[in-house]
């Protein structure tokens, strides 16, 4: 409907401007002036509409879809048929003949450029070049003459040509929609792979990069903290030696989905950063707040219940926590590699737990167990 609009458009005021040139060649202008002012007014009221219409048509079918379109559909009908009776009148009344050579060629015109290009409706292909020269074959039929016949013949013919020509445009325009829209939803979906991990369904490292360098430019601009979580499987290489790389995958995948659960405002990101790691970042969040969720993430990992031949197989993380508020654009990678740092400290204190990077004390890393309080 809105590309009907955008076609309708060019045509809004064309109907007043062809009646007032014929009108003016002709000499109708002399001869009846009440008649070519009165169809002046009613050329320029509708051309009014139907331009408010057309400016106005994104809201009025979001608000009601079918009135809008019935609103539509009726203007450009109501110009066609206008011109028609025009065309009619001209034909049959003895007064108004000087007019009928030319509002006969005018009509095949319209009625042919009209089916043309709103051909992408189904109901107007056929209906707007009807009714633009049924009227005026209606007025040949009336003042009937052997001349008048023929013409009344070949517009009828005219009319089916038309019809028919326009199928072509109809089902070009619909095949090249139909295409345009699978190829933007294959599009999507291709974009969406290149930012998914397929094992895990998280954004993968590429989107994360993308995303973090943004929110950091953001953070900076706004001096809001930053917290990065580094999240590491404990014992990957054992369990995929032990137990199976299909076990270890399933390892990973509750990591992700438990973590992934963890993570609830919008604006926070979780994505698959290696092999067994993964990062969260967590906008607006100083170091107590992203402690309070890595514990919870850390608790979630230590309630996963996985089995292999009827065995649990406990299975753990290491996280480490890094949080900053950001002065410098470019210098997001040092909030990660303190993330990594505060993660290799957690390995080393026995894994199993989280460490947060303290800014004040670069060196010393504190460790939270399963049994500490949270500071």
């Amino acid at each position: 409907m809105l590309d009907l609009g955008k076609r309708a458009a060019s045509g809004t005021f064309f109907y007043l401007v062809l009646w007032l040139a014929i009108s003016l060649v002709s000499g109708l202008h002399h001869q009846h002036l009440q008649f070519m002012l009165i169809n002046v007014g009613l050329f320029l009221v509708v051309a009014i509409v139907r331009a408010g219409i057309i400016h106005r048509l994104p809201l009025l079918l979001r608000a009601r879809f079918k009135v809008a379109r019935g609103c539509l559909i009726g203007v450009l009908l109501f110009n066609g048929l206008h011109w028609g009776v025009l065309t009619a009148i001209s034909i049959h009344v003895k007064e108004l003949k000087v007019n009928e050579l030319a509002m006969l060629a005018s009509a095949c015109g319209i009625a042919g450029a009209g089916a043309g290009s709103l051909a992408i409706n189904p109901l107007l292909r056929y209906l707007f070049p009807a009714a633009v020269l049924f009227p005026a074959t209606v007025g040949l039929m009336l003042d009937f003459n052997v001349d008048h016949a023929l013409i009344s013949v070949l517009s009828c013919i005219y009319v089916i040509y038309v019809s028919t020509a326009s199928r072509a445009v109809h089902n070009d325009y619909w095949n090249a929609l139909t295409n345009r829209l699978l190829l933007e939803e294959r599009a999507r979906e291709l974009e969406q792979l290149s930012i998914t991990d397929a094992l895990t369904k998280l954004h993968n490292r590429l989107f994360f990069d993308v995303r973090f360098d943004t929110e950091w430019k953001r953070a900076c601009g706004q001096r809001q903290s930053i917290a990065i979580l580094l999240i590491d499987l404990d014992h990957f290489k054992r369990i995929n030696d032990s137990y199976g790389h299909a076990f270890g995958d399933l390892c990973l995948q509750n990591i992700a989905r438990v973590a992934q659960e963890e993570i609830q405002r919008t604006g926070d990101i979780i994505a698959r950063y290696g092999g067994e790691e993964f990062i969260v970042m967590l906008s607006n969040t100083d170091g107590t707040g992203a402690l309070s969720i890595a514990q919870r993430t850390l608790e979630a990992v230590r309630g996963i219940k996985l089995f292999h031949h009827e065995q649990r197989i406990a299975v753990t993380c290491s996280i480490g926590v890094a949080a900053i508020v950001p002065t410098t654009p470019d210098q997001g990678y040092r909030l990660i590699n303190n993330a990594d740092e505060a993660l290799y400290e957690a390995k080393r204190q026995g894994r199993d737990r989280l460490s947060l990077f303290r800014k004040d004390e670069p060196i010393v890393l504190k460790s939270v167990k399963k049994s500490d309080a949270v500071p």
